[in-house]
């Protein structure tokens, strides 16, 4: 609200729930959650951009027939005033007649306590009949800590006429953890929102005229990892049918409409301090904090990587934990195909080898000599790649890990196996160990 006192005028546009397009697939393993909606004062609704928040919620009102309302918001309604007169204003969409009186307390010269207002709404709710749904979309929009406040007030004491559903890309800062062990909330987050390989399927038959064939719908759901975004990106990049047979693989990060998706809607909506993490640690398969901070060149201060991560996850910033302790987590697939891209355009090449190098050092270490191996390759250090496999090669032998020592080797071109004793006496080993060829191991040795 301003400081004059006045009432925003409401945009109508704001009230109005998504429409349903032709390709929505009805998303029934969701159905169970969705009806503890009804029980709970509060639903988070929190995943990446992409994965179907909007639709799903927007969906479900139209089948439940019950008295509901909508809100969309952006970064303007962060006045407290103005969230309010709009919270308000969707409750007024389904019910005409409610809140007269608050509606012109917002009309006054002085916004009332945040506490009065709740209690005068909680005393509106109570003269409905029947239960109100008020969803609430894009709420990440939201920094205003006042508004935040408003919501934990609502949740001080819960009406239970009301059921309040937040939409949104980021977990807000609202005491979620407590209101998790209240029972107070139903949380639907990115892993129920990824479509299932049969979602996938049912997508494609809807957007795409033609048959596929259940591989390479197989194909893309694997390439996607079921982000609802990319799999209608990908009816884009392949326009006719026969382009998706057999060409999956070349859906990547650097596609086109994958790229400019990821500009738009994730990368340029975060501080640069976390745009150079992302992209400098987009050559890890895996992360964890101490790796990362051993990778990363920033210009400004060290950060808490640890305190990235956690706030990248979060944040539904494509992070992935692959632990329940959070230790370490990885990037969706196609999300660190578009930074690795962004990466190399943006730094040189001895920038990037350099990156690789520290990521190697760190791996090895911490005793993960495959992953030192595959960085000092890709750093182009071949002196680092023969020295690791050098030091560790007499353990792994006697431990019989034979098939490991033949999987190093084979990362290796054969114009540097032959200018390293160390790695042709390992080929002549397994010349001996596999083939007992005496020829081959004679030519080897001549070397």
């Amino acid at each position: 609200m301003s400081a004059e006192g006045v009432r925003p005028s409401i945009l109508q546009t704001k009230l109005y729930r998504p429409p349903i397009t032709g390709d929505y697939v009805p998303r029934r393993r969701l159905r169970e959650q969705l009806k503890q909606v009804a029980q709970r004062p509060l639903t988070l609704v929190s995943a990446p951009a992409g994965y179907g928040k909007s639709v799903l919620l927007s969906a479900w009102l139209e089948q439940c027939h019950c008295l509901c309302a909508w809100l969309s918001l952006d970064e303007n309604d962060n006045d407290l005033g103005s969230f309010e007169s709009y919270f308000l204003a969707a409750l007024c969409s389904a019910i005409p007649s409610f809140g007269d009186e608050l509606l012109d307390l917002l009309d006054s010269s002085r916004l009332p306590p945040t506490q009065t207002f709740v209690e005068m709404l909680s005393n509106e709710l109570s003269r409905l009949e029947e239960d109100i749904f008020l969803m609430v979309d894009d709420y990440g929009a939201i920094t205003n800590n006042a508004v935040h406040e408003f919501i934990v007030e609502l949740m001080r004491h819960p009406h239970p006429k009301l059921h309040l559903v937040l939409s949104t890309r980021y977990d807000p800062p609202l005491p979620l953890s407590e209101w998790r062990a209240r029972n107070q909330l139903v949380e639907i987050r990115g892993a129920d929102l990824r479509f299932s390989f049969e979602e996938t399927a049912s997508f494609l038959k809807r957007a795409v005229d033609a048959h596929l064939d259940e591989e390479t719908v197989a194909a893309l759901h694997e390439k996607t990892e079921g982000w609802a975004a990319g799999v209608r990106l990908a009816t884009l990049s392949f326009s006719r049918v026969e382009e998706f047979h057999g060409q999956i693989d070349r859906l990547s990060g650097s596609n086109m409409y994958i790229r400019d998706y990821l500009v738009s809607q994730v990368l340029i909506h975060l501080p640069a301090e976390k745009q150079l993490f992302l992209l400098q640690t987009s050559i890890l398969d895996r992360l964890c904090a101490s790796l990362c901070e051993a990778v990363i060149m920033l210009d400004s201060p060290l950060i808490d990587t640890q305190t990235t991560l956690l706030e990248l996850e979060a944040a539904n910033i494509f992070t992935i934990p692959l632990d329940d302790s959070q230790q370490w987590f990885r990037y969706h697939h196609l999300f660190d195909e578009f930074l690795q891209m962004r990466l190399h355009e943006g730094y040189s090449t001895e920038v990037v080898a350099a990156l690789h190098g520290r990521a190697s050092a760190w791996f090895a270490e911490n005793g993960f000599i495959e992953e030192a191996l595959q960085h000092a390759l890709a750093a182009d250090d071949m002196d680092a790649a023969v020295e690791l496999v050098a030091a560790n090669r007499q353990e792994l032998m006697n431990l019989e890990h034979y098939q490991r020592l033949s999987r190093w080797l084979q990362m290796f071109p054969q114009q540097i196996i032959e200018k390293s004793p160390d790695l042709l006496l390992l080929q002549a080993r397994f010349a001996q160990i596999q083939r007992y060829d005496m020829v081959e191991i004679n030519q080897i040795v001549e070397k």
